[in-house]
């Protein structure tokens, strides 16, 4: 092997090196990156995980008040909300999608993403729907919440039936 031809080996092997060391740096850096975009790109099950973290929420408070569901948002004590702290439980009603904090607490009824639907008892058939979502959170659909404690994503047409639909109304 010549000095010319020990040189460009020596020059390849380097540039290899540090492409290698520059993937070990980069790939964990872009790695994380990707992570944290998509912690933010929250989806629609992400706030059907919401709903039913308020389902438990509500049957708590259902519970304590004879098996009647709050009528509004703002009917929710402390009590209700099983330990968590004060200053967090109010994020549960800020749908992730939708990307905005939690307002003062006693205007919940304002500016919480998801709507209750008033009357509501843990003696209503299972399926009824207790909240439910806008559609303008995702506008493909929305999330429901049923009186049971489930939720599940109702496409758009299924959304606009239900609210031509007449209520349930006691």
């Amino acid at each position: 092997m010549t000095d010319s031809e020990s040189k460009a080996a020596l020059g390849w092997r380097a540039r290899v090196l540090i492409a290698i060391g520059l993937a070990v740096i980069v790939l964990p850096v872009l790695y994380v990156a990707a992570v944290m975009i998509g912690l933010r790109a929250h989806s629609k099950y992400d706030c059907r995980l919401q709903l039913r973290n308020i389902g438990v929420r509500l049957r708590e408070h259902a519970a304590i008040h004879d098996g009647q569901f709050p009528a509004k948002w703002s009917e929710l004590e402390w009590d209700d909300m099983g330990g968590i702290e004060n200053t967090t439980w109010p994020l549960i009603f800020c749908c992730p999608t939708v990307g905005h904090e939690p307002g003062n607490w006693d205007q919940v009824d304002l500016w919480s993403d998801y709507r209750l639907i008033p009357g509501r008892t843990t003696n209503d058939p299972p399926s009824t729907v207790l909240a439910i979502e806008p559609l303008s959170n995702h506008e493909t659909g929305a999330n429901v919440l049923f009186v049971e404690g489930s939720s599940a994503w109702w496409p758009q047409s299924k959304v606009l039936r239900q609210k031509q639909a007449p209520t349930d109304a006691k």
